[in-house]
């Protein structure tokens, strides 16, 4: 970041969601063994290095870990794989959480890696800084605690739901890890959810129905919903020509979250920006001129002048 980006922005003080992250376990260290591997690829060895090591990056997470797990040859061989490596560098928590709570099946390591090196949230294009493990997309804070997409359905509890869980095993699901979720600290068990999106594009209209019903029709979610928390990671970003790491910031001018931008939006403290987005993001509200926004063209001087009348309906600009 700049010197005159730096002028610009703060370090907010942010209260943790409790995500997935920090519910893993300690990483365990095993003792590697040393020497010639006594057994080799089979079939795979007679396959060339930079056609295996393609193959690889197509497979699934949970495919990768099962084949490391074969001997010692096939252990190195997943290991040297660059995408893999990257992914187990910069972010190890997204693979080893996507191994506990069995959603790995449902990404490859390209996928993963592809997501690593994106900054933008997939539904709104902001900074995001969290990785939705159900279907692999990078999110931010705004869409993940408000966007009724990132709230799995849960079908745990009830006898009732036991002929509809197994309609749906063919869809995206997780089975979550016991911990600690959601700013209010809340103590979770074991859990069985599923991906929101992929029941309302795949499954049968009878079972959209029974979600409705179990619902509500007005259901979004609140905004501490502790299934939120069980299906995302913390991530950095890496830029995709340079491997270096992007580092988000966060608007000195929109962190008095009372204050409206010109577009009429309430301004949000925990909005992370990166270069891009926040040069995108002065040209819609204008430069931050003594800790606030200023208009600078006549069309956020109109929008201006129609927030400070609906604001106060008696405001006269000639008096």
């Amino acid at each position: 970041m700049t010197m005159d980006l730096r002028s610009l922005t703060y370090e907010p003080v942010i209260e943790k969601l409790n995500t997935l992250d920090q519910n893993l376990p300690p990483v365990r260290k095993r003792k590697r063994a040393f020497g010639k591997p006594l057994s080799d690829l089979g079939l795979l060895a007679s396959m060339p290095p930079e056609l295996i090591q393609a193959t690889l990056t197509q497979l699934d997470l949970q495919s990768l870990a099962n084949l490391r797990m074969v001997n010692r040859q096939a252990s190195s061989t997943v290991d040297s794989v660059p995408m893999l490596r990257a992914i187990v560098k910069h972010a190890p928590h997204a693979l080893r959480g996507a191994l506990k709570i069995e959603t790995a099946q449902y990404i490859n390591c390209e996928t993963l890696h592809r997501t690593l090196h994106t900054t933008e949230c997939k539904t709104c294009g902001d900074f995001g800084t969290y990785i939705y493990l159900l279907t692999c997309e990078r999110v931010c804070f705004s869409c993940l605690v408000y966007n009724r997409n990132y709230l799995p359905c849960d079908f745990t509890t009830p006898k009732k739901f036991e002929a509809l869980r197994e309609s749906l095993l063919d869809l995206p699901h997780m089975i979550s890890l016991p911990g600690i979720y959601s700013p209010r600290k809340e103590r979770c068990r074991k859990r069985l959810l599923w991906d929101r999106r992929s029941i309302l594009r795949d499954a049968s209209d009878s079972i959209k129905a029974q979600l409705e019903k179990i619902e509500g029709p007005y259901y979004t979610g609140v905004y501490a919903d502790k299934t939120r928390c069980m299906a995302v990671v913390e991530i950095l970003s890496l830029d995709a020509k340079t491997g270096l790491v992007i580092e988000g910031f966060h608007c000195l001018a929109c962190r008095d979250s009372r204050s409206y931008g010109w577009n009429g939006q309430r301004f949000n403290p925990r909005r992370a920006f990166w270069s891009h987005s926040f040069e995108a993001h002065l040209v819609e509200n204008g430069p931050i001129v003594e800790g606030r926004h200023e208009a600078t063209n006549a069309r956020q001087y109109q929008a201006r002048y129609r927030m400070t009348l609906a604001w106060n309906p008696f405001w006269d600009q000639s008096t």
